[in-house]
């Protein structure tokens, strides 16, 4: 008895030891498990953060990009404030022998770039299509920034179109068609019935510049408030009004630094005001319009609060199709924040 007694001990002992074995490795395996487990999970987290880290640096390097784009505009907007502020400052002045020029307008030249500006419109008022690009020369279109990112709006954009220059009505129809924008027009000089773009802007017998009720004419201002747009961006303002320019805009930009108005582009077009001069007393009795030293003044007047309102000339040319040939100058202004964001779809 004794004897079978040692043996069951023994065994037992055997089992014991197994059995200790067995449960050992298992916590071994458990806890190697565990750690390649926590092993992976580091690096998935590792190979997750890797990609916002990608991301983050080309968005590093647009901004680095869209910003020296304005320092170099800011450069190029300080050289022109050099020549032009100041009591000293005179207009670039030159003789031509067609123009008699007073270089009233050489100073103010574009300082920033648009990527995928256009000329934009058309000009052919035959025209049955109106597609973008068809027709887009002469007198008529303007060159305009950022035509897709205009499109990409699906009708939520807004243009105001100042001056019909006698009913013509090509910008209107086709930026219709094209950009589907709510579209607005105003003239002073003609009635609604008399309007042919009706089927395209709604019409509206104002004019534009300092309040005077008895000539039917009213500030940007006051129209924007007319038309319940005060929480809109005017994408588009286009204007050829013979004149008006100038005092329209050195307010709308000096409402916009007040915070009551917000304008994207403004397409214009400037003319001079000079007297009417005999271009030839000894010959005929022909006679022309030349800038002037008061021309200067006024552009002088309107960048200096274009400046302040953060817009900038992005495209200019000399109208050649009208004014005879070189008393008007066609200028496309764009805000500085619609400009970082339609150059961004090509850097970013």
């Amino acid at each position: 008895m004794k004897i079978s007694t040692t043996r069951d001990s023994s065994g037992n002992n055997d089992k014991s030891r197994i059995l200790l074995a067995i449960v050992g490795l298992v916590f071994f395996l458990v806890g190697r498990f565990s750690e390649r487990s926590s092993r992976g999970v580091v690096i998935l987290e590792q190979s997750q953060a890797q990609p916002k880290q990608a991301q983050a640096q080309p968005r590093d390097r647009c901004s680095t990009k869209l910003q020296e784009l304005e320092d170099q505009w800011n450069a190029r907007r300080q050289a022109r404030q050099s020549y032009t502020l100041g009591q000293d400052a005179q207009p670039l002045r030159h003789k031509q022998i067609k123009t008699d020029s007073n270089g009233a307008f050489d100073y103010f030249e574009p300082e920033a770039v648009c990527f995928d500006d256009e000329r934009f419109g058309t000009s052919n008022s035959h025209a049955t299509d109106f597609e973008r690009y068809q027709g887009a020369f002469g007198d008529g279109p303007k060159f305009l920034c950022g035509v897709d990112r205009i499109i990409q709006q699906n009708g939520g954009c807004l243009i105001y179109t100042v001056g019909t220059n006698k009913n013509q009505i090509e910008f209107e129809k086709t930026a219709s068609l094209n950009l589907k924008c709510e579209i607005h027009t105003f003239d002073p000089t003609i009635s609604t019935q008399q309007y042919k773009g009706n089927d395209y802007s709604k019409f509206h017998e104002w004019g534009l510049g300092e309040e005077d009720p008895e000539k039917k004419q009213i500030s940007l201002e006051t129209v924007v408030q007319k038309l319940g747009h005060q929480n809109r961006t005017v994408d588009i303002l286009k204007m050829d009004c013979e004149g008006c320019e100038y005092q329209v805009l050195k307010d709308a930009f000096q409402a916009m630094i007040n915070g009551k108005l917000r304008i994207n582009q403004v397409l214009v077009q400037f003319h001079a005001t000079g007297m009417k001069r005999k271009k030839n007393p000894n010959a005929d009795d022909r006679i022309y319009i030349v800038d002037t030293p008061q021309d200067f003044a006024n552009m002088k007047a309107l960048f200096q609060v274009a400046d302040q309102a953060n817009m900038r000339v992005f495209h200019k040319e000399r109208n050649g199709w009208t004014c005879g040939g070189y008393a008007c100058i066609e200028y496309a202004f764009a805000s500085n924040e619609f400009l970082r964001r339609a150059n961004s779809h090509y850097i970013c």
